[in-house]
C-alpha cells in the first residue's frame, strides 16, 4: 500500500506538472500572439507613415516644379519684352496699317510710276550728253570721264 500511495502521489504530481506546463504553454502562446499583433500594428503604422512621407515629397516636388516653371515663364517674357520683338497684337496692327496704305496706294503707285519714267528720261539725257562730250573731246576714255563730270556739273540734277 505504501507503494500504491507513492505511485498515486507521483501521478498526482505529474498531473500537476502537466497542468502547470499547459498553463505556461498557453500563457507563452498568448504572449507570443500579443507580440505578433503589436509588431503587425507597428509595421502597418510605418507603412502608412512612409506613404504619407512619399506623398508629401511628391506634393512638395510638384509645387517646386510649378514655381520653377512660373519663374522661367516670367523671365522669358521679360527677355522677349527687352528684346523688342513684335507681339501678335503688333503684327495685327501693322497688317491693318499695310492694308489701309495698300488701299490708298493706288494713286501713289501711279505717281511712283511717273517718277520712275522721269528718272529714266533724265538718265538717258545724261548719257546722251556724255556721249556728245566724248566725241568733242577726242574719244579717249579719260577724256570721256572728264567730259561726263563736266556735263554733270553743268546739268542740274533732279
Amino acid at each position: 500500500m505504501a507503494q500504491r500511495d507513492l505511485i498515486n502521489r507521483s501521478l498526482d504530481a505529474g498531473k500537476d506538472v502537466l497542468e502547470t506546463g499547459k498553463d505556461v504553454g498557453s500563457k507563452a502562446a498568448e504572449r507570443l500572439e500579443a507580440l505578433v499583433n503589436e509588431l503587425t500594428t507597428a509595421a502597418q503604422d510605418q507603412v502608412e507613415q512612409a506613404q504619407r512621407l512619399a506623398q508629401e515629397a511628391v506634393d512638395r516636388s510638384r509645387r517646386n516644379t510649378e514655381k520653377l516653371l512660373a519663374g522661367i515663364d516670367t523671365e522669358i517674357r521679360a527677355q522677349i519684352a527687352n528684346a523688342g520683338l513684335a507681339t501678335k497684337a503688333d503684327i495685327v496692327r501693322l497688317e491693318r496699317k499695310i492694308e489701309a496704305l495698300s488701299g490708298s496706294a493706288g494713286g501713289a503707285k501711279k505717281a511712283s510710276t511717273a517718277t520712275k519714267a522721269t528718272k529714266k528720261a533724265t538718265t538717258a539725257k545724261k548719257a546722251t550728253t556724255a556721249t556728245k562730250a566724248t566725241k568733242k573731246a577726242g574719244g579717249t576714255a579719260t577724256t570721256a570721264k572728264k567730259a561726263s563730270k563736266a556735263s554733270k556739273k553743268a546739268a542740274p540734277s533732279s
